[in-house]
């Protein structure tokens, strides 16, 4: 069944988004590019809207003033209905994030720009080669992070960045860009394999396509607050839970 219809145009095309469910569980946001006339809408093509599945779930848009579609989704939990009930509360709504069509005909998604307003403290990493095969911002600390980065892939290169880390390792998060051999396709993954060692929590990864232009340029944007994670490469999105229970640092 199709749940929270959001029927819009945008940039001369118009967008039919929907959020699949099936007796009682709800899967992941999709939505059809196509063209609607009178009162028919016809579909051309089919897209994931967001690679974390359900934790962005019934997504809604609306234009603002300034003429931009501002949209906000659902992030389900991912623990115990006996968690959910000890922690007293249970579901979040998402960043807005301001919608637009990319060149390939899909939709592009950014966090909006007033976000940028809620910095507080920064840290500037020069820019340089990544030996390592883990990028580690030594001089962040916290569990509400708002972290830019562009890289730059080379064919068959990947890219990681731990967040949510225990000193000793025991619990990571991990956010994964890679950059196929062929040099043509790439992908955006999340490792939460390690993010919780709380057993009965959904610890499963994510993925999804990533698009790259051919210099394999990568602008990724990762927000994190608390058990909330939404990531951003490309245009494309990727929204997740994560619950360490033991004290960490990205």
């Amino acid at each position: 069944m199709w749940e929270c219809v959001d029927l819009f145009g945008i940039d001369g095309a118009n967008v039919l988004v929907f959020a699949a469910w099936d007796e009682g569980t709800t899967h992941h946001p999709l939505y059809w590019t196509g063209r609607y006339q009178g009162d028919t809408f016809t579909p051309t093509a089919l897209h994931r809207l967001d690679y974390g599945g359900r934790y962005f779930y019934a997504p809604q848009s609306t234009r603002d003033e300034h003429g931009r579609r501002i949209m906000l989704g659902w992030l389900q939990e991912g623990r115990t209905d006996e968690a959910n009930a000890q922690a007293g509360w249970c579901g979040v709504m998402s960043l807005p994030r301001v919608v637009t069509l990319a060149a390939d005909g899909c939709l592009h998604q950014a966090p909006v720009p007033e976000l940028t307003e809620l910095r507080r403290e920064r840290v500037e990493v020069a820019p340089g080669r990544l030996a390592d095969p883990y990028t580690r911002l030594p001089a962040v600390r916290g569990d509400q992070l708002d972290i830019e980065a562009t890289l730059s892939l080379a064919p068959g290169a990947t890219a990681r960045l731990v967040v949510r880390e225990t000193p000793d390792g025991a619990e990571r998060t991990v956010v994964e860009v890679s950059r196929a051999h062929d040099g043509v396709s790439g992908t955006l993954r999340l490792h939460r394999e390690t993010s919780s060692l709380d057993p009965t929590v959904d610890t499963e990864p994510r993925y999804g396509e990533l698009p790259l232009d051919p210099d394999g340029r990568v602008e990724l944007r990762l927000l994190v607050d608390h058990s909330a994670l939404e990531i951003f490469a490309n245009g494309r999105a990727l929204t997740a839970r994560i619950y360490p229970p033991a004290p960490t640092r990205p």
